[in-house]
């Protein structure tokens, strides 16, 4: 997704000078698509990371669902406002 992100934003023969072009742009229906999956891999990279994490250094194994949690529910959020503003625009 991240190869795609720069080919259709950074790469491309109108690369954006300012927020109205980036604006304009983002009104595509497929780079609506490709954004928006860069945002559900990112945030799922860093939520199972995270969990990762909690597993190796958390010893209570309650503590651990409820951090688990904590980064399940903090993740679902951030996705729902990022897909909310790509959507948007």
């Amino acid at each position: 997704m991240i190869p795609a992100h720069f080919l259709f934003m950074h790469l491309g023969s109108q690369i954006a000078k300012d927020a109205g072009l980036v604006a304009l742009r983002m009104q595509n229906p497929w780079i609506k698509l490709v954004d928006s999956a860069l945002v559900v891999s990112a945030l799922y990279h860093g939520g199972y990371g995270l969990i990762s994490i909690l597993n190796d250094y958390v010893g209570s194994k309650e503590l651990r669902k409820v951090g688990a949690a904590a980064v399940i529910v903090a993740m679902l959020v951030a996705a729902g406002v990022g897909l909310k503003l790509i959507i948007s625009i």
